[in-house]
């Protein structure tokens, strides 16, 4: 810890605390040597520009003997609908222990408020079972946690992918529009809820989406959205959701082949992380990428 010499000659210790980071790309080669666990991570420096209104990044500077590599470093990602998304970047993955001094500076309100709600996306394990011990134990509050893999895939693979719609002509395949986009995924997303059509919105204006379009069977010349997939600012795909009318077509392959090229086109990780309690979701997303980047959690945090 660092100390701040008084008058008198006495130390006291000031109290260890995240720091905001300006020089935001700085923190990128950091994050491409922890490749492939801070895959997501990469992808919200490197559309920082793109969410710059929502994205905070935060740094625990390294103690004595330590060097840059040894950085702790936190995102803090602001949606309408669940408050901050919370990510974290640790020197090794997985994390055989959490040094105190990073206990201490997790525990402090700022940039983790404990008195709200948030989530906290891909943690590691260990992170993720220090975080439910201090929620339930110090504050008392109440949270969820789904474990899930973490899938990732190089650019040079992505790039490779080949997407084959020529024999059927009734099918074309795209980015999203702003507002067809938005209304699709709050009409047909079970994750909906009150500033969640704005959340998308963004995602969408900003960044990189996917969409199956397919001819209206009542009108020839209109099309219809099938299947979506956005990439917000929190740096994995999200939200891939397939309308009940058009299931059990191939269409959230096509969508999810579309989107990872389109990453990697960009400079971008795809990656995306898949409960294991759902075998159905599981199957399907081996039967595309079989590279799990690591075991994670998924945190849904709500005070009391």
């Amino acid at each position: 810890m660092s100390t701040i010499m008084l008058n008198n000659s006495l130390k006291v210790q000031e109290k260890v605390k995240f720091e905001i980071v300006t020089d935001l790309m700085a923190l990128l080669p950091i994050m491409e040597r922890r490749l492939p666990k801070s895959c997501f991570m990469y992808n919200q420096l490197k559309s920082y520009e793109s969410f710059k209104q929502d994205l905070k990044v935060y740094s625990l500077q390294p103690s004595e003997n330590e060097d840059l590599d040894d950085l702790w470093i936190l995102f803090s990602f602001f949606r309408e609908d669940w408050g901050s998304t919370i990510s974290i970047s640790a020197p090794v993955f997985p994390i055989p222990n959490i040094p105190s001094r990073v206990q201490e500076a997790l525990q402090a309100t700022d940039p983790v408020d404990w008195t709200k709600r948030f989530c906290v996306l891909n943690v590691d394990l260990a992170i993720s079972d220090f975080i439910a011990k201090t929620s339930l134990r110090k504050f008392g509050n109440v949270i969820k946690i789904f474990p899930c893999d973490l899938y990732y895939m190089e650019l040079e693979e992505a790039l490779k992918i080949n997407i084959d719609i020529s024999s059927t002509p009734e099918v074309s395949l795209g980015p999203l529009s702003p507002l067809e986009g938005t209304q699709f995924l709050t009409r047909n997303w079970q994750y909906t809820k009150e500033g969640t059509d704005t959340f998308i919105r963004k995602s969408i204006e900003n960044h990189i989406s996917a969409g199956v379009y397919v001819r209206d069977e009542k009108n020839k010349s209109k099309r219809e959205l099938a299947c979506v997939a956005i990439s917000p600012g929190y740096g994995v795909i999200s939200s891939l959701v397939t309308h009940p009318n058009h299931r059990r077509k191939g269409y959230a392959s096509l969508v999810m082949k579309y989107i990872c090229k389109q990453l990697a086109a960009n400079g971008f990780y795809p990656s995306w992380d898949v409960e294991i309690s759902d075998p159905t979701a599981v199957a399907f997303h081996k039967s595309l990428n079989k590279q799990v980047a690591g075991k994670v959690d998924y945190i849904s945090h709500k005070a009391l």
